[in-house]
């Protein structure tokens, strides 16, 4: 029967196994390295495609806003404010508030914030100074957008200083609806299961898009108050699960743009390059086992059969040729055939002296 060549050490088997394996190992340290790189090219892709949006997203909600600061600018430097009047005014005023998208009211106050006149029905006869809502316009001396405590959630305001021969006369203020700075983003080509939230200072939510997402319905934003002017906020709970999230601060305000995603939305593509790499990777991992194998069978059974005719001739015989698979055994062969012959020669030659 065929027996190994060696009594010790590892069999042939082995060694052929080791040099398939270190041969394949390099290939296979190249294909993970490459998997790795498609993967995380993959998976940053979506994440700098969101924080771009984002940045895009609070470019178009400042034209929006600087469209309500010129417009009120333009107001407050009209003749009509040099000595207004009451009833006039607000009459220009009601006017102004009808042609502009998303307006609600607009207010004239004192510098000590008491009001003036407005567009409010019915207008209030006496309203109580509000000093603390104006001193920031004040302060900067520059428009100024704001969401106050005591407004609607859904709206903002924005100020501007009526200025004559250098000297702060009066406050004009626009209440503006949130919603209609958000509702100018649909043209922005959002994905379906994308949504987009406009926040304020103090994280809560103004205004969302859809209307009325999971972060609409979220009292607060925290995570979102005081960040950055623009990043990547990372993953979030919610209520109908995980969310990526971007943000991005117009210039006007310190406001941010949240833009959110489902994190099985951003994360399926890349699951998915995984999952067909890893497949093909096991699929050529069993063709190069399959092809060893093929290749390493003529070598086995070669070396088999040198074995058995090496115990052939060390009991005197003369072995049987082995086949033609592996040309050098097959060489190996023929010498062992002749030193048999000789032998048995040899062993004649003995016997015929005697």
């Amino acid at each position: 029967m065929p027996r190994p060549l060696s009594r010790g050490g590892l069999s042939l088997r082995a060694y052929l196994v080791g040099l398939a394996g270190a041969a394949m190992l390099p290939v296979a340290l190249l294909a993970i390295w490459l998997s790795a790189t498609v993967v995380r090219d993959q998976r940053a892709a979506p994440r700098g495609r969101m924080q771009e949006t984002a940045q895009a997203l609070a470019a178009a909600v400042d034209r929006d806003l600087y469209d309500s600061v010129h417009t009120l600018e333009a107001v407050a430097a009209s003749s009509a404010l040099e000595r207004p009047d009451p009833d006039a005014l607000r009459n220009d005023l009601v006017r102004l508030v009808a042609g502009q998208r998303g307006w609600r009211a607009v207010t004239l106050e004192t510098p000590e914030g008491r009001a003036v006149t407005g567009t409010e029905r019915p207008p209030a006869p006496v309203a109580p100074p509000h000093p603390e809502r104006i001193r920031e316009v004040l302060d900067r001396g520059a428009p100024v957008v704001a969401h106050d405590p005591d407004a609607a959630p859904d709206a903002f305001v924005v100020r501007v200083l009526v200025i004559r021969d250098g000297i702060p006369r009066f406050v004009l203020s626009a209440t503006v609806s949130a919603d209609a700075v958000t509702t100018g983003l649909i043209g922005h080509g959002l994905p379906p299961d994308w949504s987009t939230s406009l926040v304020d200072a103090r994280g809560d939510v103004l205004a969302s898009l859809p209307a009325a997402p999971s972060l609409a319905r979220r009292p607060r934003f925290p995570f979102v108050a005081g960040a950055a002017a623009a990043g990547w906020g990372g993953r979030a709970d919610m209520p109908e699960g995980p969310v990526y999230f971007a943000y991005a601060r117009p210039g006007l305000t310190d406001w941010h743009v949240v833009l959110a995603a489902p994190v099985a939305t951003l994360d399926a593509p890349w699951r998915r390059t995984l999952a067909t790499l890893a497949g093909a990777g096991a699929a050529a991992l069993l063709v190069a086992v399959g092809l060893a194998a093929l290749v390493a069978r003529p070598i086995l059974r070669s070396f088999g059969a040198l074995a058995w005719a090496t115990a052939e001739l060390r009991q005197g015989r003369r072995p049987d040729r082995i086949g033609p698979q592996v040309t050098d055994l097959a060489l190996v062969s023929d010498d062992l055939s002749a030193a048999a012959e000789a032998l048995q020669s040899a062993e004649r030659a003995e016997r015929d002296g005697l």
